[in-house]
This record gives structure tokens, sequence and C-alpha cells, in this order.
């Protein structure tokens, strides 16, 4: 499992916890355009610190991203590069599920599910306590239900991507000149690094140290900021997972 409880079986409502940080950011934007980019590059760092006082958990946890745009030869170079880690002092606890580190889907993974890609926990149809008075009827309509892998986040991530963008004139077709053809690939991993931590898929000897996924796109500069439309391969799907070959994600707005 990966939290500090004697009874791994959780129940609702949960229990609250209280959350006391120092938080601090730093970005840095040196595009050519904010909305629609050419060329150029931005970055970001966060910090934070959840103190002893008044948080039921200390940690320290830190990330950060760079993303570089470049003009090649006509075409577009997109290299991305996201990192972060953190640090739970006392022996026995894992970082808060709300801070952990995770990656997959659109702008991340696009080979994967939203958060799916990282070590994970196999959980049965029954691993709910549910109240009493609905414990009846809940049991009736779970009675076929399959247990399913629910990925547990990291305190370690890093993710890197490199697309490839073409214009739609250069392919021929001059008169879409706002659309652009994108190939990609994104390479990376979410982990636990605490020796405490132990989760079934790690158990198991089933996590990869890496994950791969590539896939083909369209983008359309709007005045909103680029549409995107992102066909993800999953190149080596973990069956054991259920994990799908093919992921489609959209978006607006995002570099």
């Amino acid at each position: 499992g990966v939290d500090d409880v004697s009874d791994p079986t959780p129940t609702l409502p949960s229990q609250g916890r209280w959350a006391s940080a120092i938080e601090g950011s730093f970005v840095v934007d040196l595009r050519d355009d904010v909305v629609n980019p050419t060329r150029g590059g931005l970055g970001s760092v966060n910090l934070e610190v959840n103190e002893d006082v008044l948080s039921d958990i200390a940690f320290a946890r830190a990330e950060g991203g760079w993303t570089q745009l470049f003009p090649v030869a006509g075409l577009s170079v997109l290299l991305r590069a996201r990192g972060g880690a953190a640090f739970v002092p006392e022996q026995g606890l894992a970082l808060p599920i709300e801070d952990r580190l995770r990656a997959g889907g659109g702008g991340s993974f696009r080979g994967f599910d939203v958060d799916t890609v990282g070590p994970a926990n196999y959980v049965s149809g029954e691993y709910v306590r549910y109240p009493e008075a609905l414990d009846p009827l809940l049991r009736w309509f779970d009675r076929d239900a399959a247990g399913r892998w629910v990925p547990t986040g990291g305190d370690a991530l890093a993710v890197g991507t490199a697309e490839l963008n073409v214009p739609f004139p250069r392919l021929g077709l001059s008169s879409w000149s706002s659309w652009q053809l994108a190939l990609f690939t994104d390479v990376g991993n979410v982990w636990w690094l605490n020796p405490d931590i132990i989760t079934d898929s790690m158990a198991t000897g089933a996590d990869p140290l890496l994950r791969y996924g590539l896939g083909v796109g369209i983008r359309r500069a709007t005045p909103i900021g680029p549409l995107q439309l992102d066909l993800g391969l999953n190149p080596s799907p973990l069956d054991y997972r259920g994990e799908e070959v093919v992921r489609v994600h959209f978006a607006v707005g995002a570099l």
C-alpha cells in the first residue's frame, strides 16, 4: 500500500487532513508570441514545503519544466522536458495523494490516459467500504465487477517530448496555411523513490523503467491559441492493466 494506516481499506467519507505550506513559483517566457508562438522558450519552477507545525504530513516538493520552439528549414520543432521530485522526512509515510507527481494524457504522455503512467495498485470490486445501509444494494450491482489497476502517482517524475510540425502548404495544401501536421514522441515515467513504498505493480516486478509513446496530430492557429488534435500510440501496452494501444486527445490554447 501507499498510506500509513493499519487497515488498508478506505472508508467513505474519508478523513480530512490539515495542510499548511510555503510555496513559490518562477516563470520565464521568451516566446515570440503568447497565443500562437513559433520560436522561443517557456520555463517554470515550482517549490513547495509543507511544514510539520500545522500540517499532518511534512514534505518538500519541486517540479519544473522547459519548452523550446525553433524553426528548421521551414518546419517547426518543439522540445519539452518536465521533471519533479518530492521527499517525506518521516519514515513510513507516503506523499499525500493530491500532491503526488503524475503523467499521462494530452500535453504529457499522449499514448496514455490521463495520469495513468507509473506504479499502480490492484483494486477489487469490494475494496471500498460503503455505509452499512447501502452495502447490500451496492454489492448486488457490483456482483460481476472485475478488479482494476489504479495508478498511485509517485514521488519522482521525468518526461521528455520531441515534436515536429509540418505546415500543410509544405505538403501541397497551399490553401491550408494555418494548419500543421504534427509528429511526436514522448518518453519518461513516474516512480516511487521512497523505499517504504511498494505498490502492487512494483511488487510483481511489472513496472517498466521507462514508458514510450508516439503519434500524429494536427494543429491550427486560432485567436485563443493553437487547436490540437492528437492520435497517441502506446507501442508497448501493459495487458495486465488493460492499457489501450490508441488514445485521442484534444486541446485548445495549450503550447
